[in-house]
């Protein structure tokens, strides 16, 4: 059970994940295990879009919820309080809003920041690939181009998007003599900045 848990916690890639646990009330610990590491699961995987769970206590993983930001379907059999429940519904629905503004901002019909940061944040899901081909009618390899597309436009647009700078990356010449930041080229500032998200950049 420890390896499994580990392996959970750490995972960045499942986009589906069904638990169902039956113990007897000395082996709850198990229960516990599992969802600590479903919870460190939903910190880190940005793939993740539907959730369904069958085991004892999983308050943990109610309160954790709205740290990931790709799960659209989440299920709970153990869950009979209506505020829990609400609190999950809220959460998918959340999540589903930002999928749909990152669908608009890989189809170019949105290309502000909040778009952006919410393309940042679903851009590994499944579940964007096929929005994007319920949305233009393409096929799986022009959705992955289109993505493809998406962050290198972060990429090369990050000082704006960002809010670094207003309009163009520009930096005062000095005696020094040095290559500034705004004098490399395109692919190298691509580079760099595909290293950092946009919340990254704490706004002003």
């Amino acid at each position: 059970m420890t390896v499994l848990s580990e392996g959970l916690a750490k995972n960045t890639s499942l986009s589906e994940l069904s638990i169902t646990m039956w113990y007897r009330d000395s082996d709850a610990t198990h229960a516990s295990v599992a969802g600590h590491a479903v919870v460190a699961m939903l910190k880190v995987n940005t793939a993740l879009n539907k959730l369904v769970i069958k085991f004892g206590d999983t308050s943990c993983i109610r309160a954790r919820l709205s740290e990931n930001y790709t799960l659209i379907e989440f299920r709970n059999f153990q869950d009979s309080d209506s505020s829990d429940a609400h609190h999950a519904a809220e959460v998918c629905c959340r999540n589903y809003t930002m999928l749909n503004k990152a669908v608009k901002f890989v189809s170019r019909k949105s290309s502000d920041r909040s778009s952006a940061v919410a393309f940042e944040k679903v851009r590994r899901s499944g579940s964007l690939l096929r929005q994007l081909r319920k949305y233009n009618g393409h096929s799986e390899a022009e959705v992955r181009r289109s993505v493809k597309k998406a962050s290198r436009y972060i990429a090369d647009n990050f000082p704006v998007l960002s809010g670094i700078v207003r309009a163009k990356l520009e930096c005062h010449r000095n005696s020094l003599n040095t290559v500034q930041i705004d004098q490399l080229c395109a692919d190298s500032l691509a580079k760099l900045f595909s290293y950092l998200k946009l919340e990254d950049v704490i706004q002003a």
